[in-house]
């Protein structure tokens, strides 16, 4: 499940830098005209910067969520598909808000992308918990208290 995992979020983060284009310009352009052309995709650069980084951290916390379970159930591997499906999405939304800043629905779409991932990711924690195929293992952190498949903030 973890190389499943693993390459998903390699090609999902990949996708997220071609929707940067290089400007198309004459060779000789000068430098201002070059930093304009670049700052015209000011929206993009946004969109991509915030989704790289938050798909790291939806990485990040999976790994550390799937380090402490012993056994998996089907339906651990069903939700985590689901995860994956919302993470291989993000290029989609990404673009899409990256192309429409300003439009309500790229930002409903979006966002809630990102909330439906990050909601998949608690559910196989919460069913961990449930089924109870965490290890009894507590972690402490800077973020915060890990103990029975479940993230205590401190």
């Amino acid at each position: 499940m973890e190389a499943l995992t693993d390459g998903i979020f390699a090609i999902a983060m990949t996708l997220l830098v071609l929707e940067l284009k290089v400007p198309d310009m004459p060779k000789h352009a000068g430098a201002g005209e070059l930093l304009h052309k670049i700052g015209e995709q000011m929206p993009e650069l946004f969109s991509f910067f915030v989704s790289f980084l938050y798909c790291g951290l939806l990485w990040v916390l999976h790994h550390l969520g799937m380090h402490f379970i012993r056994h998996l159930q089907i339906a651990m591997v069903w939700l985590n598909l689901m995860f994956l499906m919302s993470v291989s999405v993000m290029p989609f939304s990404c673009g899409l808000l990256g192309h429409f800043l300003h439009n309500r629905a790229a930002q409903e779409i979006y966002y809630g992308n990102m909330f439906l991932a990050a909601t998949l990711l608690a559910a196989q924690w919460l069913l961990a918990k449930k089924r109870r195929s965490s290890s009894m293992t507590t972690i402490h952190g800077p973020a915060g208290r890990w103990s029975n498949g479940s993230c205590h903030f401190l």
